[in-house]
């Protein structure tokens, strides 16, 4: 399957979307990846033909926000929408925005710092950012690649630094921008930006102040609810999150050793995680991503293991009728596909 993910990065990585299609025939292991109406990549013997890749129905199903179940040629499958994954962007490295940062990486995100002065740079590269651009506001955002998969935290020491963040974010594509601030603050740059030719439609857009009301003070404590503000925004359905990680495909291409990819198909009503979910697991204590933690984790790992350890290259496990059977009662009729990576 390494050419398998080579196909999944030669669409995201242009900022590409298209349509993972995996059998879910417990025998047969055919796969499919879709950008467009071109076929990306497909295994050898695959059941599918020219003319199913062209029902009408798939352009549907590339365009949906979540993973589902679908039928085509008569065979059941997972139809997996591929995105590029969501990258942070934040304007500023000051305390509140190294609390941002910190989180953020805590909680598996790319983050971009942008910040103009030489020791605060340095500061966001220590603290863990994946990249940092040591340049003049309006210039580190204009040189920024445009894809609408970016979300900006302005948090600059000026207000017409972040005035200058605003004008160009603004002007390019984006899913969030929040912004610290006073609504006093927020109505003075609105009218700036306004006469300067900007649509008034971005600032209805705009979270400002950022954050959940938590009643937060410090740096870490606003760090905390401008965190919780982002997670409720991509746990809310608004948002799906990319199913194969930045982390996942970089580390799949570097591993020696086979894996197995767990797939989360149905979450069975008790697991946290949407269908098309990942996990990818090398032993019991090494792995990457999660399937929604609990019981169903527990059991995929376990059945991971023993795949590699049996030579096993694929399976399907369920949590049984009522869940009973298997001690997943809370994960009803909760299913996992099980895929060998070498």
């Amino acid at each position: 399957m390494k050419d398998f993910f080579k196909g999944i990065q030669a669409v995201l990585q242009n900022g590409g979307r298209g349509l993972v299609l995996s059998s879910l025939d417990e025998e047969r292991g055919d796969k499919v990846i879709l950008s467009g109406k071109e076929i990306v990549w497909r295994n050898e013997d695959c059941r599918l033909k020219k003319e199913d890749l062209e029902n009408p129905e798939i352009r549907n199903w590339m365009r949906c926000e979540q993973s589902r179940v679908v039928d085509l040629a008569g065979m059941r499958w997972l139809a997996e929408v591929l995105k590029p994954e969501s990258r942070l962007i934040i304007c500023g490295a000051g305390h509140v925005a190294l609390a941002c940062l910190r989180m953020a990486k805590l909680l598996g995100m790319d983050v971009t710092v942008l910040e103009d002065r030489e020791e605060y740079a340095k500061q966001a590269e220590e603290t863990g950012a994946d990249r940092v651009v040591c340049k003049p506001f309006r210039e580190a955002i204009r040189e920024l690649e445009n894809t609408d998969n970016c979300k900006y935290l302005v948090m600059t020491r000026a207000h017409k630094m972040d005035q200058d963040c605003l004008e160009e974010i603004f002007r390019k594509p984006y899913s969030y921008v929040g912004m610290l601030g006073s609504p006093k603050k927020i109505a003075a740059l609105r009218s700036n930006l306004v006469q300067a030719g900007i649509e008034e439609s971005h600032f209805e857009k705009l979270h400002s102040p950022v954050g959940l009301d938590i009643g937060a003070k410090t740096p870490a404590e606003i760090g905390v609810s401008v965190m919780a503000e982002l997670i409720q925004l991509q746990n809310s359905g608004k948002e799906e999150m990319c199913s194969y990680s930045r982390e996942m495909l970089g580390r799949q291409a570097l591993h020696p050793a086979a894996g197995i990819l767990c797939t989360l198909v149905d979450n069975g009503g008790g697991s946290p995680r949407n269908p098309g979910t990942k996990m990818l697991v090398y032993s019991s204590d090494d792995r990457i991503g999660t399937i929604g933690g609990g019981v169903l984790e527990g059991t995929a790992i376990r059945e991971a293991v023993q795949m590699m350890e049996k030579g096993e290259k694929r399976k399907i496990i369920h949590s049984g009728v009522d869940g009973n059977d298997s001690g997943m009662a809370c994960c009803r009729n909760a299913e996992v596909l099980l895929e060998r990576v070498e």
